[in-house]
């Protein structure tokens, strides 16, 4: 019996134990029992009637098997629940069952009340109950069987609708209150997006800076006017096949940087296509002197960077080491890949980098090439100057290895450079 109690209110979400299910029960039963036994006193009192104490026992057995059988009608009409939203033929079969179900008790009931009290009787009154009276009382007391049975499927339906409400007013919270994290969470998400729109702003108006300052490295006087002085030098030798080289490769090198203004990303291949342009203008400068190696890794060439990352660096190499050497010079460009990183190092045999001018601030193109690092990358890519053992110096650029697939993934891919 406890566990029949405890599955039904499992199953129907009703926060009741069997302990205080007998209690309710027999408050319930308890108050119409005596409202019962108070009208029998006064009928009793009304007609003259003798008093018996059989009836005080068919009293007690009718109210107290209530109480014994009120699981088994709450089992009913767990079981077989009455829901007027059920098609016709289920609901009246439905219906059908209760009635027969209720039928049984009562017949059961009555049958149990005649056998407790027809001995009582006879010898109280010296009169036998035949068991016609079984059937007698039956349909005496049916109206009063349905009322009851009634009463309790009602009841029952009632609490159950009532915590079904409470459980559902209780989601419809949750879901309030997961819509407002959702929200929440669509309102940060917004920010990382504004955060990052604002990210890529900076990092356009970071590009458009590392631009012109492209341009001032490669057209700032020095420059221009040591090809210019190579030009003159190569008329004037009649070597007018070279000068008309050096003149192309410049104008070359100009117009990349002024066509592709507006591009972000190159592949590495690109970006060594635009630093050869300036190397071959430095290869007629420095003629037989100059010696320059290019050694890719396989793969590597495909991975993108910010465009114009390479020639400033190549330049500064020329500026603060290789003009100063008097013999051979040698400039060495290699890409290796390691755990899914690119590994660029430009290594010469100069006197010497120097990240600091005279001034003691970094070198703008140095300081223009880590904030643009730092942009793009954040904290995965990094600049350092290394000093070999023979002499010179080593710039090595550690970037992630990604390509155009990756960086459409990420979000941060721009124009690609068409060289």
């Amino acid at each position: 019996m406890q566990q029949l109690l405890k599955r039904i209110f499992q199953e129907s979400n009703i926060p009741l134990t069997p302990r205080q299910f007998w209690r309710y029960s027999f408050y319930f039963w308890g108050s119409f029992a005596l409202l019962s036994y108070l009208q029998i006193i006064l009928f009793d009192v009304l007609i003259g009637h003798d008093k018996f104490y059989t009836k005080n026992l068919q009293w007690f057995i009718r109210w107290a098997s209530w109480i014994a059988v009120t699981p088994y009608v709450l089992y009913a009409a767990h079981r077989f629940r009455v829901d007027y939203s059920l098609p016709l033929p289920k609901l009246l079969q439905r219906i059908g069952i209760h009635l027969l179900f209720l039928s049984l008790i009562g017949l059961t009931k009555i049958l149990l009340e005649y056998l407790i009290v027809e001995h009582s009787y006879q010898l109280e009154t010296g009169i036998n109950l035949s068991p016609e009276r079984i059937f007698i009382w039956l349909f005496a007391r049916y109206d009063l069987l349905i009322a009851s049975y009634i009463l309790v499927v009602l009841g029952y339906n009632v609490v159950v609708t009532i915590y079904r409400n409470q459980e559902l007013h209780q989601q419809t919270l949750q879901v309030q209150l997961t819509n407002e994290q959702l929200n929440s969470q669509l309102t940060q998400i917004q920010l990382q997006a504004l955060q990052a729109e604002l990210a890529n702003e900076q990092l356009q108006s970071q590009l458009a800076q590392a631009q012109l300052q492209a341009l001032r490295m490669q057209l700032n006087p020095h420059f221009l006017f040591n090809t210019h002085h190579t030009i003159i030098g190569l008329m004037m030798q009649h070597e007018n096949r070279k000068a008309i080289d050096m003149v192309k490769s410049l104008s070359v090198l100009l117009r990349t940087i002024v066509d592709n203004k507006d591009v972000n990303f190159v592949t590495l291949a690109q970006e060594i296509a635009f630093t050869e342009q300036y190397l071959h203008i430095q290869q007629i400068r420095f003629q037989d002197r100059l010696c320059v190696k290019i050694a890719l890794e396989s793969g590597s060439e495909s991975s993108l960077l910010p465009q114009f990352l390479l020639q400033p660096l190549v330049e500064n190499a020329f500026v603060h080491g290789l003009e100063k050497v008097s013999g051979q010079i040698y400039l060495t460009i290699q890409s290796q890949l390691q755990d899914n990183q690119l590994l660029i190092r430009i290594e010469d045999n100069g006197l010497g980098f120097r990240t600091k001018q005279p001034n003691g601030r970094s070198g703008v193109g140095i300081s223009n090439t880590r904030q643009r690092l730092y942009q793009s990358y954040g904290e995965s890519a990094s600049l350092r100057f290394e000093q070999p053992m023979h002499g010179g110096t080593a710039v090595v650029l550690t970037l992630p290895f990604m390509t155009e697939t990756d960086m459409i993934t990420s979000g941060i891919l721009g124009d690609t450079l068409p060289i």
